[in-house]
């Protein structure tokens, strides 16, 4: 991960450089797991809001 700007905020990451196929996707396959957690997330977020917004 890159070091912290004068802000405090990281301005990226790169992974690093390699020719193997298996290192290749195994940082893929962690950056797609993270994103799958983070719709799941926002779709449970989205039944609570509908939930909660009952109308009687």
């Amino acid at each position: 991960m890159d070091p912290p700007d004068q802000n405090g905020r990281t301005t990226g990451f790169q992974a690093p450089p390699t020719e193997d196929p298996a290192v290749t996707s195994s940082y893929a396959f962690t950056y797609l797991e993270a994103v799958g957690h983070v719709v799941i997330a926002w779709i449970w977020l989205e039944q609570f809001l509908v939930s909660t917004s009952v109308e009687s």
